[in-house]
């Protein structure tokens, strides 16, 4: 406990000595630096990593698209994987919670991948695409919407 003196009392006053409690203190700042390094750590994690084209670069259609290494169109009913100038490969929407969609795009590390959101996609169904491939080591991962 710390204690501030403010020396001997003078004309019959009584001295004005006070104790500061230091100790909880110290432990109500050690919480609080312990919070903000877990939270921190937190941050890392729920980051994804994805860049964005711009839209009036894309062009109008699947056939506008320009050829990429890899790119999976993300559809309401499905997804679209196409790698290169190979024809499309077409997986149910359930190919995502089987890991069939993991296992493709597992295939491709190195490569470039782009998504493609279809309009009328829900925003859970993309973000779960960009984990699937972050989970299967792709580095590269680019996000782009596809109009029609």
């Amino acid at each position: 406990m710390a204690v501030v003196d403010t020396g001997p009392a003078h004309g019959g006053k009584r001295p004005v000595d006070a104790s500061i409690p230091l100790v909880p203190f110290i432990d109500f700042l050690l919480c609080c630096v312990m919070f903000l390094l877990v939270t921190a750590v937190w941050n890392q994690l729920a980051r994804l990593h994805a860049t964005s084209h711009d839209p009036r670069t894309v062009g109008c259609g699947p056939e506008a698209l320009p050829v990429l290494a890899a790119a999976v169109v993300v559809a309401p009913r499905g997804y679209e994987l196409r790698v290169g100038d190979d024809s499309a490969h077409t997986m149910p929407a359930a190919s995502l919670r089987d890991g069939s969609l993991g296992r493709a795009l597992a295939g491709l590390r190195g490569t470039q991948l782009t998504v493609h959101a279809v309009d009328g996609v829900r925003f859970e169904d993309i973000v779960a695409v960009l984990d699937v491939a972050a989970s299967a080591g792709l580095e590269d991962v680019q996000l782009s919407p596809l109009a029609h």
